[in-house]
C-alpha cells in the first residue's frame, strides 16, 4: 500500500496527514507555532518550524511503516524571507 504525507505549514500551526492511495486517512497531527509581532514585522523561529513539523509528521505516520511512504506534498501560507548560511541553517528569524 502506498502512503502519501501532506504537510501544511501555516502561521499558527503545522499540520500533517498520512493518506493511503485510495484516499483513506491513516493519521493526522497538528502542532502550534508561536510568533512575535513588532509593528509591521511578524517573525517566527525557523527551528521551531522544523521541530514541530518533525513531531507532527512522526505522529501522523505513527502506524505506517516508513517504507510505505511514496510521496510528500508541502504547502505554506505565504512567502517568507529567511537568511541561511552555506549549510542551510537559519541565520535570522523568518
Amino acid at each position: 500500500m502506498s502512503v502519501f504525507i501532506g504537510i501544511d505549514l501555516g502561521t499558527q500551526s503545522v499540520r500533517a496527514m498520512a493518506v493511503a492511495g485510495d484516499g483513506q486517512v491513516l493519521g493526522t497531527a497538528a502542532r502550534p507555532l508561536t510568533s512575535h509581532r513588532d509593528g509591521p514585522r511578524h517573525e517566527q523561529d525557523p527551528e521551531q518550524w522544523w521541530r514541530e513539523l518533525a513531531a507532527a509528521t512522526r505522529e501522523a505516520l505513527r502506524d505506517v511503516p516508513s517504507e510505505q511512504v511514496a510521496g510528500v506534498a508541502v504547502a505554506a501560507t505565504s512567502g517568507t524571507i529567511l537568511l541561511t548560511g552555506p549549510d542551510g541553517r537559519a541565520l535570522t528569524p523568518a
